[in-house]
């Protein structure tokens, strides 16, 4: 027997003492070698502190500004009632009326006046001779011909001043009107595929602190530069910038949370979206010259001004970039604020040797091949595709993105072509955005994922359906009536919308999963960019048909969803090798995904 060590008070160890250490020794023992993955050290900081909530708090605050950006178009381009500019009466003083019942037709089937045409007339006869000489002048008005508008004149008792007021954005130049919503969603996309890239080249914290200046910048420009190429233009960088806040803070917000909390953290970041969605409506009725309006929308960007203090970098990036020293200091003050205690510095940094290791081993080859920006974009738009195993699911769920996105933002910025309150409108799509998101998890969990999407699908077909059919055959019905289907269709494709992003990312292998999420996000943008020109252009040609064409949409994604592989309860896929295995500002990027 080997003689017993002694207590620091002189007096010998028992044999339980010493069995006691020698646990305790293999247990620390244990628990150094377990620190091999960067979620072995978030364990040790903790993953529900105070410190965890903090950052999750910090990273979503720039969410309740984003739907300002996505949604504010039809504010910001509210159409008044519009009339051609007849000059020489304008000049001569006649009034609005007197310009009208003159000038312009009158159709008595919609009670409106026409305001693309007006009547071909000798107008500078009409204003030497006066209102009153003027009427039933048949040199004046010699037949009923018309001619096109070549400048408008607009309501102004509707609204103080849009963008389609400032610009004549109606008639022939309707299109660059819907144009403004989807430069929105280009900016988006480019923002998409430009700013992940940044996040890894020079960290997610850099990334969202000089978006948040830059986009101050560019929204001041917008509000003092009266050109509307340069306006347009400008939003294009808008909405890239957001995506440059939006990218970053969502990657954080998960890389401080646990795998078994990030599901959470998904849903909990989005919430307030709905919440800033349901003051837009509030904000714009209150603020109708929409320079102003651009300047307050652009006002929740400014406390974000404090990311330069506030927001941390990702210590999961820190430690992948070899800054060990940094990534230490950011892991140690959340133990602090977590009431945890770290082991020593020593085995923290041989932890993070080993996990920055492994991280290179795994993204070796992908970094020889994604060397060139351009040449990995190009690449991340095929390769799923090109794969026989995953091709019919890879088709299939990319049109589900795409249906789900223009439905999406098809119903949400419907109100003008289903003549109804915009404001009221607005705020119910907004509000109705939270049981969306909530009631998603106990369907899935009971139904599946497959069934949830295909039902959703359809119900929103059934709902968009309706309202195509009420206003071709009853154009006179409560707007209650169309205000109820239409949010009815909108609840479903905005839980699809969530649930799509979700079941993409568990039903391809690990290898694809980040890429095919990445192509999802894209195809979606390209939704979202037709559906202003559905809703606008034809719109104005028939006003039911904006919504068959987004419940044709939705049928079909309702279809091809059928073709998808249920993914509830299995692991998900290391490898793409089994067709039939497998195992959430709106759009989540391939850098998310590959978080998640």
């Amino acid at each position: 027997m080997g003689q017993k060590k002694k207590k620091e008070n002189g007096e010998p160890q028992t044999t339980k003492e010493i069995l006691l250490d020698k646990r305790e020794a293999i247990e620390e023992d244990q628990e150094t070698h377990n620190l091999n993955t960067f979620e072995d050290l978030l364990e040790l900081v903790g993953t529900r502190g105070r410190w965890n909530v903090r950052i999750f708090f910090i990273c979503c605050a720039h969410m309740l500004g984003c739907p300002f950006a996505s949604l504010s178009y039809q504010f910001l381009g509210a159409t008044p009632e519009h009339w051609c500019h007849v000059a020489p009466l304008v000049q001569a003083n006649w009034t609005q009326d007197q310009i009208r019942s003159l000038a312009i037709p009158y159709w008595n089937e919609t009670g409106q006046y026409e305001g693309c045409q007006m009547y071909d007339a000798n107008y500078a006869l009409a204003a030497d001779l006066g209102f009153e000489r003027s009427q039933n002048n048949s040199e004046i008005l010699p037949r009923l011909d018309t001619v096109a508008c070549e400048a408008w004149e607009f309501d102004s008792a509707e609204d103080e001043s849009t963008v389609v007021t400032e610009w004549d954005l109606v008639c022939d130049r309707r299109p660059l009107y819907s144009s403004l919503q989807a430069v929105t969603q280009a900016g988006y996309l480019l923002g998409s595929l430009l700013m992940g890239y940044l996040c890894d080249r020079w960290g997610r914290r850099t990334v969202a602190v000089w978006s948040t200046v830059l986009i101050l910048v560019v929204g001041v420009a917008m509000t003092t530069i009266p050109v509307f190429w340069v306006f347009i233009s400008l939003r294009l960088l808008f909405c890239i910038f957001i995506m440059g806040i939006y990218v970053p803070t969502f990657i954080i917000s998960l890389e401080v949370s646990s795998p078994k909390l990030r599901s959470m953290a998904a849903i909990l970041f989005i919430l307030p979206w709905a919440i800033g969605y349901m003051i837009l409506p509030g904000i714009a009725y209150v603020v109708r010259s929409w320079q102003r309006l651009q300047a307050v929308l652009i006002s929740p960007y400014v406390p974000l001004l404090a990311y330069y203090w506030l927001l941390p970098e990702s210590p999961r990036w820190l430690i992948q970039q070899g800054r060990f020293k940094d990534a230490l200091e950011l892991l140690s003050e959340a133990a602090e604020v977590n009431g945890r205690t770290l082991p020593p510095t020593a085995e923290i940094l041989e932890a993070m040797g080993t996990i920055q290791k492994k991280l290179a081993e795994e993204n070796k080859t992908e970094d020889k091949r994604d060397n060139n920006f351009l040449i990995r974009v190009l690449r991340n738009i095929v390769v799923v595709i090109t794969k026989r195993e995953l091709r019919t699911r890879s088709l299939a769920v990319f049109f589900c993105w795409f249906g789900v996105s223009m439905v999406y933002y098809g119903t949400a910025l419907g109100a003008t072509n289903l003549g109804v309150d915009i404001y009221t409108y607005m705020f119910l799509s907004g509000l109705l955005e939270i049981p969306a998101y909530l009631l998603l998890w106990p369907s899935i969990e009971r139904l599946g994922r497959q069934r949830t999407l295909v039902l959703l699908f359809f119900i929103c077909t059934v709902s968009i359906s309706s309202v195509a059919l009420i206003m071709f055959y009853f154009p006179n019905a409560p707007s209650g009536l169309k205000i109820f289907f239409s949010q009815s269709g909108k609840l479903c494709v905005t839980a699809a919308f969530h649930l799509t992003w979700i079941y993409t990312a568990e039903m391809f292998p690990t290898r694809y999963r980040s890429l095919a999420v990445g192509e999802g996000s894209c195809v979606a943008r390209m939704g979202s960019i037709c559906s202003p020109y559905i809703i606008d252009i034809l719109g104005e040609v028939s006003a039911w048909a904006p919504s068959a064409v987004f419940a044709l949409i939705s049928l079909v994604a309702s279809v091809l969803a059928l073709l998808l592989p249920e993914t509830r309860n299995r692991a998900m896929l290391e490898t793409g090798s089994s067709e039939g295995e497998a195992s959430d500002p709106r759009i989540y990027t391939s850098s998310e995904s590959s978080e998640a």
